[in-house]
């Protein structure tokens, strides 16, 4: 059992977290909630709380390892980097139903020097906080963008198929796979990687808002299997 006058000192004296203090003292999480809500333990707020956390003091190593290009793949779907005013923070989060894909995302992020927060609340929740890495990522060109997967592109276009990207198989046992997203610019460097890789793949309008990526169909150059069994989709570009 922790005191009041242990926790006070823990928590306000030294500005440990409950999770910290849980770690500290091998206490469970939850057994620091309730021992601090047992004593009115007064607990900080959200935006204090952010500051002081450990995930948010470590930055970032651009000095292109794999997992970068990873990281640049997932934001440029799913992932999102943002400024929050209400703490001050600088955000890069994903926000998936994947426990895989959450996991991975954590583990590039490990990988290029950033602490992180890594929770599951309805949806698997990845956070982590740099300065520098958000106004490195709000300036980054598309040229920019290459260059920094020039060396690494599968780990580029696995990023970003794991963040618009279904596959599905059919009965006859052929696969199809397709990438969305609505910058074309952005469609048009991720399939000239694909080529690169010796993927032909082309670009097709959808409902005027997204562009998928999408293997050659039937009937056309590079395309295989029964014509009969595929549909094409409409605005080939």
């Amino acid at each position: 059992m922790l005191g009041m006058k242990e926790l006070e000192k823990l928590y306000w004296g030294r500005k440990l977290g409950t999770r910290q203090i849980a770690k500290e003292k091998k206490r469970s999480y939850s057994g620091v909630k309730y021992w601090m809500r047992k004593y009115g333990v007064k607990r900080r707020d959200r935006a204090v709380a952010l500051k002081l956390t450990p995930w948010s003091q470590k930055d970032v190593n651009l000095q292109q390892p794999p997992g970068l290009a990873y990281i640049l793949g997932v934001l440029k779907g799913d992932g999102s980097v943002w400024y929050n005013p209400a703490n001050q923070g600088y955000i890069i989060r994903l926000k998936t139903s994947s426990y895989f894909f959450a996991y991975s995302f954590a583990s590039a992020l490990k990988q290029v020097g950033l602490n992180l927060s890594f929770r599951f609340k309805k949806y698997w929740h990845v956070d982590a906080r740099s300065k520098t890495f958000y106004k490195w990522f709000k300036k980054l060109s598309l040229e920019e963008l290459k260059s920094y997967t020039i060396n690494f592109k599968s780990d580029f276009i696995r990023g970003f198929y794991e963040s618009g990207g279904p596959m599905w198989h059919d009965k006859d046992g052929s696969y199809h796979l397709w990438m969305w997203n609505k910058n074309l610019e952005l469609q048009s460097l991720v399939k000239d990687l694909l080529k690169e890789l010796g993927f032909n793949f082309r670009i097709y309008k959808h409902k005027e808002v997204y562009y998928s990526l999408f293997p050659p169909q039937a009937g056309e150059e590079g395309a295989g299997g029964d014509p009969e069994k595929r549909k094409k989709p409409a605005g080939n570009l």
